[in-house]
Formats: C-alpha cells, structure tokens, sequence
C-alpha cells in the first residue's frame, strides 16, 4: 500500500481485507474462488470455518455474548471419519491495520490478538454445544509473552 499523492494518506484497512476475504462474510457465504486467503498464507485457504469482521456473537460455531469483531477469524478441524466433534487443529486471529496509524480507538492490533486468545484459553468463548472451545494441542493457542530487546 502507498499513502495517496492527494490526501498524504494511505488507503483504509477494508481495502486490502476487502481483496483477501470480504467483508462482514462467513466462508459459508463466499465461493471458494473468490477467497484469496493464499495472499497472507497459502494454508489457511484450506479451513472448516470462517468469519469476517463479525461479531462474536453471530459466529455460529461459538457461544459468546462477545460483540468483538475480529476482522478474520478461522477455525480448522481435522478431518476424521469417526465419531464425535474433533478438536480444532487450529485458529488464525487476522487484523489489518493500515500503515502508520498511530490513533487507535481501543488496543493496538497486537493486543486485540492478546485479548481474544485469553478469551478462547480462559473458557469464555464456547462452541456451538456450549462446551468450551477445545483445541487439539495446547500449543495451538501460545500463552502471550513478552521480551525486552
């Protein structure tokens, strides 16, 4: 992204969510053809569900009361012929921000990441059933950390 010549800023955040995944969509809603996940990372094209900038709220595989919206959030289950829900193998937190912008309204992106995956960790985000969300791994959620440079 370039800042533009007239105004000296650059482009709004939905310009580049927009072209990866549209805007306030589920994976539900949008053909597989017009998802261009593979920009950020060619693996995520291939999930079991996805939500974009949608409340928590209104994600269907999650019972939360949450009104967070993060700007794309996936879910992956394996795929296992059996019984039972499996796991989540994984889930990817995307926020964009648009360079330079120092003005945010609540966290910065990092923290808003942060946040999210206390939540999810911490029990309070549950799955569709009402049972805490489970993951596969407990690496699958890494405990935030911090380090001094």
């Amino acid at each position: 992204m370039q800042r533009d010549p007239d105004t000296g800023k650059y482009a709004l955040e939905k310009e580049v969510h927009n072209i990866v995944f549209p805007m306030r969509a589920t994976s539900d809603d949008v053909p597989f053809e017009q998802q261009n996940l593979w920009i950020i990372d060619e693996r995520l094209t291939y999930h079991s569900y996805l939500a974009s900038d949608i409340p928590l709220s209104r994600v269907e595989p999650v019972d939360s009361d949450s009104e967070k919206r993060p700007d794309i959030l996936i879910f992956n289950r394996p795929h296992v012929f059996g019984d039972g829900d499996q796991p989540l193998s994984s889930i990817a937190l995307i926020e964009f921000k648009r360079p330079e912008r120092s003005d945010y309204r609540e966290d910065d992106p990092i923290s808003q990441i942060y946040k999210m995956i206390r939540e999810i960790k911490e029990g309070k985000i549950k799955d569709a059933t009402g049972r805490r969300l489970r993951t596969a791994a407990r690496n699958c959620l890494p405990t935030p950390t911090s380090s001094a440079t």
